[in-house]
This record gives C-alpha cells, sequence and structure tokens, in this order.
C-alpha cells in the first residue's frame, strides 16, 4: 500500500492536475515522507477493516453514518474541481491519485455500511 503513495508523491501522480499560478511551493522531503506515512496507515488500516467486514458478513469498525459523511465529503472534494460545479478558481489543490485510492476505500464502506447488518453490542449491566 505504501508502494501506491509513494509513486504518486514521489512522481507527482494526479488524477486532477492541480492549479497555481506562476510557481508551487513543493513540499519537502520530510513533509512528503510524513504523508506518504500517513496515507499508508490510514488506506491500511480502512482496506483491512472492509475485508473483515465482508469475511464475518456484517459492518463493523464504525457507524453507518459516519461512513456516508466520508463518502459525501469525498464528494465535495471531487465536485471542489469542477468549475461547473464550484465556480472557477485560480488556485486549486490537485486530487492525487493516493486520494484516489481513498475514495474507492470510501465507496465500499457505504456499499457495506448500507448492505450489511450492523454489528449489535449487548453490554451487560454491572451489578455491585
Amino acid at each position: 500500500m505504501s508502494g501506491v503513495f509513494f509513486a504518486t508523491a514521489r512522481y507527482a501522480l494526479y488524477a486532477i492536475r492541480p492549479a497555481f499560478p506562476g510557481t508551487a511551493k513543493t513540499n519537502g522531503r520530510n513533509e512528503m515522507l510524513l504523508q506518504l506515512v500517513q496515507y499508508a496507515l490510514l488506506a491500511t488500516s480502512r482496506a483491512v477493516q472492509l475485508v473483515l467486514n465482508a469475511r464475518v458478513r456484517s459492518f463493523a469498525g464504525d457507524f453507518a453514518l459516519t461512513a456516508y459523511l466520508r463518502f459525501i465529503g469525498c464528494l465535495l472534494d471531487i465536485a471542489y474541481h469542477f468549475p461547473r460545479v464550484m465556480g472557477r478558481h485560480y488556485v486549486a489543490p490537485g486530487l492525487q491519485l493516493a486520494d484516489a485510492v481513498l475514495i474507492a476505500l470510501a465507496a465500499v464502506e457505504v456499499y457495506q455500511a448500507a448492505t450489511l447488518p450492523r454489528v449489535e453490542q449487548n453490554v451487560a449491566d454491572e451489578d455491585e
């Protein structure tokens, strides 16, 4: 997973290119490495949870509402790049392929939240 994120950061692979007037500020090596680790850990944890949900055929690890709101946030992030939706802007961050991986994971999570049954938590009351 970290190889995907390293390739997108190292070779500047974008699904939607950034728009910067003049020269763009580039991230330092330490900042790029930190972002690489952050993306890799986030995507790996979500992917492992999605695989576990599929194996046990129930939705766990997050609230369904959180999955829906995360996906709506991803859709708004994509919509930000289209002038017909959000209007024209001269400075826009790009949408890296690493972000596209996280969006795909969010879409799978929404599918699981909508179709799989929830895990019921029965906590026994402690009597003293």
